[in-house]
């Protein structure tokens, strides 16, 4: 991903304006889910700061991310950072948040990231990320230069076991998945792609490669409803939602009891 480009796509306005309701729901059960012996957090990518705004009612919290335009939103206690390169000293927080950003980083960035994260706990590490997801089902095609890109910039899928081997030293405490998506599975991509030549598109998607907001639509010729209609059969074959997220709390274990 171009550093100017990832830049651009953050930075849009119509991207932090709003959450859905699952989404609120998803940081209400956050919320209840934090410890009560944690005074001091840090939420790490905090976006426009919904989290952070609940949360600072009873705890002294901050956030960080690097959009200028995010922190716009969040009314005080915002700090310009990238994840990989906090201001913080080392075990600075009781317990430190991850919500929705592991997803999006490349792997230099993600490496960083998570020795980042395990510096700064001192007791709890809260992250969240999207549960068993497969890309390819969110593929978007730039309508000028050809490149193939997720439409919200993922670029790794997590179960519970892979998340929990990022972080030696940790222990899980407590995880859940929550929320339900549409489920489709790799084989239904494909079609899609390759026989119909159909293409997620979004508002607010930006190609990583030229930075354009022109994707490849769905014509709805015989081409795509054929690609439509096959992939549709396939999913008869398994369930039609999974859940949405996985939220999972672990705790150092030398703090165990």
């Amino acid at each position: 991903m171009k550093q100017d480009t990832a830049r651009s796509y953050y930075e849009q306005g119509d991207l932090w304006d709003h959450l859905d309701a699952e989404d609120r729901e998803r940081i209400e059960k956050m919320v209840q889910m934090v410890p009560e012996d944690v005074e001091t957090v840090a939420d790490l990518g905090c976006g426009s700061g919904f989290f952070v705004q609940r949360l600072r009612e009873t705890r002294k919290v901050v956030g960080l991310d690097w959009s200028r335009e995010a922190l716009k939103k969040l009314n005080g206690n915002g700090v310009v950072g990238e994840i990989q390169h906090t201001p913080f000293r080392d075990g600075s927080f009781d317990m430190v948040v991850c919500s929705e950003v592991l997803e999006h980083l490349p792997v230099d960035d993600f490496t960083r990231a998570i020795n980042e994260l395990r510096r700064l706990v001192k007791r709890w590490l809260f992250v969240t990320v999207p549960y068993e997801e497969e890309l390819e089902s969110y593929f978007s095609k730039c309508a000028d230069c050809g490149c193939i890109y997720h439409a919200h910039r993922h670029v790794r899928s997590f179960n519970i076991g892979k998340l929990l081997s990022y972080f030696p030293g940790f222990e899980m405490k407590t995880w859940e998945t929550f929320g339900q998506v549409e489920w489709i599975g790799r084989l239904e991509a494909k079609i899609w792609h390759g026989i119909g030549n159909h293409w997620v598109v979004t508002e607010t998607g930006r190609c990583p490669q030229c930075g354009s907001g022109n994707k490849v639509a769905p014509d709805r010729g015989v081409r795509d409803l054929l690609g439509l209609a096959l992939a549709r059969g396939v999913r008869l074959f398994h369930a039609a939602k999974k859940p949405r997220w996985l939220m999972a709390l672990m705790k150092r274990k030398s703090l165990v009891s």
